[in-house]
């Protein structure tokens, strides 16, 4: 999901482990999104790429790490920031997002 109306990023707790990247706060702290609620923030998660619509993204991005309700469908919120650093567009033909910088994904790449 994007939300161009928050500053940051947000990916679920459940992705960082997967991705082994969680870095803890030193003090957590509370955000609301709207649509979605109050959100926990106690890390974050540092990444060198992504996969996006079949499109790699080789950017070094930072995340926020929260847990996200269970009945959220969402696992990452793409806030301004990574709308910005991946340079994410919706596209009206495909019905989907995006990035101006990402490259078609082969087989033989890797995250």
């Amino acid at each position: 999901m994007c939300v161009d109306d928050i500053p940051y990023s947000v990916i679920d707790e459940r992705v960082a482990r997967e991705l082994n990247c969680i870095e803890p706060l030193e003090k957590s702290y509370r955000v609301v999104v709207e649509g979605l609620g109050p959100l926990e923030i106690y890390a974050v998660c540092r990444t060198t790429k992504a996969l996006l619509e079949g499109q790699g993204i080789e950017v070094a991005t930072l995340f926020h790490v929260a847990r996200m309700p269970r009945d959220s469908e969402y696992e990452a919120l793409l806030g301004r920031d990574v709308i910005a650093l991946w340079r994410l567009v919706y596209d009206p033909l495909t019905n989907s997002v995006r990035s101006l910088i990402g490259r078609p994904v082969g087989i033989n790449w890797r995250l």
